[in-house]
């Protein structure tokens, strides 16, 4: 593209937009075959985050795109650990998520996750705190927080998170 006046001399990525860069720089890598499984997802990330600026869990704290990767990866990793129900590996994988991203909200929800998972309602319920204070409209939060509630046997305070999580829009057909 020929450089005018409305088109200042940027960078090959700039003047195509990041979606067009992302597409660009995923068939690079896919055909080059540096790509594979979880790299391909991490990559997709790192492009993700660079194109679209920080996402509403990050915090602009400084962190080096790699930090934020690999509270990224230590999340995935937590979240499939949590899928075969190895909830205390999985709440170190949490943890260390939140050591490279203290705000990283969804970090801290899954960790409360896992927390219920292995009976520990206070700590959840903690988590589910810190998960609410970072990010206050996310409804599924205050269910599950509410589930925490039941389980030390905090009907008022259980009710109050459900009607919260009903307001927000969670339905339990999810």
């Amino acid at each position: 593209m020929p450089e005018t006046s409305e088109t200042p001399n940027l960078p090959f990525r700039s003047r195509l937009g990041c979606g067009s860069a992302l597409v660009i720089g995923l068939l690079i890598g896919f055909f080059v075959g540096e790509l594979r499984n979880r790299g391909l997802r991490r990559e997709i990330q790192r492009l993700k985050i660079e194109c679209e600026g920080l996402h509403s869990h990050w915090t602009d704290d400084g962190r080096t795109l790699e930090a934020k990767l690999a509270a990224i990866d230590a999340f995935n990793e937590g979240n499939a650990l949590t899928r075969t129900r190895k909830f205390l590996e999985a709440i170190a994988c949490y943890s260390k998520a939140i050591e490279l991203n203290p705000g990283f909200a969804e970090a801290y929800a899954n960790r409360g996750v896992a927390y219920v998972k292995s009976g520990q309602f206070d700590e959840a319920v903690a988590d589910y705190n810190e998960a609410i204070r970072l990010e206050p409209t996310r409804a599924t939060t205050y269910y599950n927080r509410g589930i925490a509630y039941v389980e030390k046997g905090e009907a008022k305070k259980a009710a109050a998170d459900f009607a919260k999580a009903e307001q927000l829009g969670y339905t339990a057909e999810r």
